[in-house]
């Protein structure tokens, strides 16, 4: 038997007034619950049939691999945006602008982050140069309405209830052909060059960016038929090889080891995205006699996969008693949890992940989290409360994702602010570019604003409205 929502609020508020020390190690169990939404949220592009994952640790160690050299190369991290390719190729590039694109596929095959760093300084020299501008007469009108709609398409996450797994799936392999402009060899040597000069500046080891080279260079003898994505969009040179090389020579950080932590959390992720992408028997053969930390999480996945939950939580739990300051393992847990429909246990323990994550880490999980209230369908007050605070707070960092949106209305709803309820179907309607529907729902949304006035948001419905009507005049001209 599963608690009422009056039981689950009252040991909310029982957390509230434990003694210090208790309080203290209920927040790091909590902490840990909410942070990794194996949520693997995904944006579906209706348009180019691909797949976007998101997850909390995920973003995490890209955003602290990829950052410094954001802020290094004089880049507003404000306008750079990351999307993981649910693509086991192995490819990253950049396009539209200041969007970064890496394939699960590079992130799973190198275990050394420092070839992620090196990737991406290089995309950063690409995107610095303007080299996307240079190139952008080459891309063509099909591709150009492609990457529209898929960057369109990145905002509007399909709504309702996150599914682990099951809610991968496959993408398309060429994607970066269809979204990528393929560069030239002078502008390759360009980004290199911007990039080794980044990884100096920052001390990072540029071993990596010489390992993905020699690889793709090592996998292109012998099978000149076979055309890897990366190669066809970042042709790989003996030249370019050797410019590495020798900057190696006088560089004293070539090969130093990367940052230990982020090292860490990034084995954990490779762990997680084997465990969730790859095949479940093959998984459970390779790490039968493995027993490292990472091992375990790919094989509970794995199990959890497999729908045998007791072995997946047995693996699961005995590693959150061994990092008790993990928010993302207490996230992983809550989310079996909730595919178990086990929704109130969901729930304590997105509560417990929630008060360990730093942002914008916790993003996801708030989500999660509310959602979760929100799929017990209750009119509690306290919880309506709580779903609606925490989406609230998930828009600061992540305010393109529809989904956002979607539940908010869903929670007006249960709360019975129809006004409210209606606007945030009008915002959601329109991440997703149903221009019509949305201002049809904004107009409803003001005349229920007549019969309960609430002025922030009347004004907002107005806004959105006339926002609506300059774009038609503009598609018009």
């Amino acid at each position: 038997m599963q608690e009422n929502p009056t039981k689950i609020k009252k040991l909310f508020n029982n957390f509230m007034i434990l003694p210090k020390k208790c309080k203290f190690l209920l927040r790091l169990i909590i902490f840990i619950n909410l942070i990794i939404i194996y949520n693997f949220i995904l944006a579906k592009n209706l348009y180019a049939e691909i797949s976007i994952i998101r997850e909390s640790q995920t973003e995490k160690v890209l955003r602290d691999i990829c950052y410094p050299i954001f802020k290094v190369a004089g880049l507003d991290t404000k306008n750079l945006k990351i999307y993981i390719v649910n693509d086991n190729t192995i490819n990253a590039f950049v396009s539209g602008g200041q969007n970064i694109f890496i394939n699960s596929g590079l992130i799973k095959k190198f275990p050394d982050p420092s070839v992620i760093s090196g990737v991406i300084a290089h995309e950063i020299g690409h995107i610095a140069s303007s080299h996307l501008a240079k190139g952008s007469e080459a891309f063509s009108n099909n591709a150009s309405a492609t990457l529209l709609g898929y960057l369109l398409g990145i905002g509007a996450i399909i709504s309702g209830n996150p599914q682990v797994g099951s809610a991968i799936i496959l993408s398309s392999s060429h994607i970066g052909n269809r979204l990528a402009l393929k560069f030239n060899r002078s502008q390759e040597e360009s980004a290199d060059i911007l990039a080794l000069k980044y990884l100096e500046k920052l001390k990072l080891p540029t071993k990596g960016l010489l390992e993905v080279m020699n690889y793709f260079q090592e996998q292109s003898i012998g099978s000149k038929n076979i055309a890897n994505p990366y190669d066809l969009t970042h042709p790989i040179s003996s030249s370019r090889i050797q410019l590495i090389k020798n900057h190696a020579l006088k560089y004293k950080y070539a090969n130093v080891k990367f940052d230990k932590k982020i090292t860490k959390d990034f084995h954990q992720v490779q762990a997680k995205l084997e465990g969730f992408l790859d095949d479940i028997e093959t998984t459970l053969r390779s790490k039968k006699e493995q027993f490292d930390e990472d091992s375990q999480l790919a094989k509970a996945i794995a199990y959890f996969r497999k729908n045998d939950f007791v072995e997946s939580h047995k693996l699961l739990d005995e590693l959150i008693k061994n990092n008790q300051k993990d928010g993302f393992l207490y996230e992983l847990k809550a989310e079996f949890l909730f595919n178990e429909n086990k929704i109130y246990d969901a729930i304590l323990n997105y509560k417990k992940a929630l008060n360990y994550l730093d942002e914008p880490s916790k993003t996801l999980a708030q989500i999660a989290f509310a959602n979760a209230i929100l799929e017990l369908k209750t009119d509690d007050k306290f919880l309506l409360n709580l779903a609606i605070e925490n989406l609230q707070k998930s828009q600061k960092y992540d305010s393109e994702n529809a989904l956002i949106f979607k539940s908010l209305s869903n929670a007006y709803k249960l709360d019975n602010k129809n006004g409210k309820a209606l606007l945030a179907l009008a915002e959601y309607n329109y991440l997703l570019t149903e221009d019509d529907k949305a201002q049809k729902l904004a107009n409803e949304a003001l005349e229920e604003f007549k019969k309960t006035p609430d002025k922030i948001s009347e004004l907002r419905a107005q806004d959105l409205i006339e926002i609506i009507k300059n774009n038609k005049e503009k598609s018009k001209n």
